[in-house]
């Protein structure tokens, strides 16, 4: 199917615009209303460019299969983007200075070691292979200190997030308003 004429990519976009509407529909079966089909349509019909223009048979096998799947991968690209942008006008829970110094005495409480993982791989948001280099240790280590101390977390601060159940189940169900039925939006024991 290689090959860039106009003719080629009219014929390619004609025998796949029936996949683009069926997954559209299915796609829009499954979102809020504030997904448009039009959005979609639009992120398929990319898709189906983009898929044309890099097909190789050698490599991709299947031509419908892999239109499918470019198209597939647009419709969650898409949604993903939606979903960053209906998170960032979220309400965010006011700060707790109760929990976050709950959280800054049990992070100091833990080992050197496995609080310096703690710190350079959520706070400071650095990759296990850089962390590992850094602390002289192979990445299972960094691995089994993080599971460690998460552990140790957990167990410190259990009582303090027992007591903001209900402050946390009022929190989710307002997060779940602008994404629809079954999605949630985990809220994290602030730190800073």
């Amino acid at each position: 199917m290689g090959g860039s004429s106009t003719a080629g990519i009219d014929e390619w976009t004609t025998r796949h615009t029936p996949v683009v509407h069926h997954l559209v529909a299915e796609t829009l079966r499954r979102v809020p209303d504030s997904v448009t089909r039009d959005e979609l349509t639009a992120a398929a019909l990319a898709a189906l460019t983009v898929a044309r223009r890099a097909y190789a048979p050698a490599v991709h096998g299947d031509v419908h299969r892999y239109a499918e799947q470019r198209i597939r991968a647009a419709l969650v690209d898409l949604l993903r983007s939606i979903d960053w942008q209906a998170r960032a006008r979220r309400p965010r829970p006011a700060p707790d200075r109760g929990r976050a110094e709950a959280a800054h005495a049990a992070l100091a409480a833990l080992p050197d070691l496995q609080r310096s993982v703690i710190e350079g791989y959520f706070l400071d948001q650095r990759a296990l292979p850089e962390l590992a280099a850094d602390l002289q240790l192979d990445e299972h280590e960094v691995v089994r200190l993080r599971t460690a101390a998460l552990r140790a977390l957990r167990r410190t601060l259990a009582p303090t997030l027992a007591s903001i159940g209900q402050d946390h189940a009022a929190v989710v169900r307002q997060s779940q308003e602008p994404l629809g039925e079954g999605r949630a939006v985990a809220v994290a024991l602030p730190i800073g």
